[in-house]
């Protein structure tokens, strides 16, 4: 896993710009404590079959600014879920990502136990299964993304609550929004457009106003 060393990351007024040589990198509380809570990426990066991220979140309250930048990957041949490589891994709460250009991956941005984060104004091209997924987060929210062409979901919810998705572009995939045991949720205002199905809530109750 990589190291942040001092000269890679440049003090900015907003926070710390990052240089994409420096991925894969895991944002902790050690690293926050360091350089603070924000981050943004200075240019494109691609991983390697061996990479599973580009970028762990584990500290909470971080945003992390992905500058327009692409975050690319060659795909390892395994397909197995635990195995998965995934562009954006967060498991804290309060983290934002936003102006980010993920192509290829398995996900896009997977968010795990997390909860009031926001992934906003990103592109998810072409993900091998879904552009986002949330798994067990609370008061997530999506918005003014664009998600094309994942295989199986432009944005997988499971076993969540209190989730918003707005005001999004998503097209040319298996399902575009799946949810699954969610409820107390938001899905307006997005355009979902050349999917095989539209929308799939599967066990949800006091859902979801769409």
């Amino acid at each position: 896993m990589a190291v942040l060393f001092l000269s890679l990351l440049t003090c900015t007024a907003s926070g710390y710009d990052i240089d994409a040589s420096m991925l894969p990198m895991e944002i902790n509380e050690t690293v926050v404590s360091l350089y603070g809570n924000e981050f943004t990426l200075t240019g494109d990066w691609t991983g390697s079959a061996t990479d599973h991220f580009a970028v762990m979140i584990v500290a909470p309250d971080v945003i992390f600014d992905g500058g327009g930048h692409l975050l690319g990957v060659t795909l390892a041949d395994d397909s197995i879920e635990e195995y998965a490589q995934n562009a954006i891994q967060v498991t804290a709460s309060n983290v934002t990502i936003r102006n980010l250009h993920v192509h290829s991956w398995d996900h896009g941005v997977t968010l795990d136990n997390a909860g009031d984060g926001i992934i906003e104004s990103g592109t998810f091209t072409s993900q091998l299964k879904s552009g986002i997924g949330i798994h067990l987060c609370s008061g997530v929210v999506i918005q003014n993304t664009v998600i094309d062409s994942p295989l199986q979901n432009g944005v997988w919810v499971g076993n969540s609550h209190s989730i918003q998705i707005h005001d999004s572009w998503i097209h040319d995939t298996s399902t575009g929004i799946s949810v699954q045991n969610v409820t107390n949720s938001d899905i307006s205002g997005n355009t979902i457009t050349d999917d095989e199905t539209g929308m799939v809530i599967v066990s949800t109750l006091s859902l979801i106003h769409i």
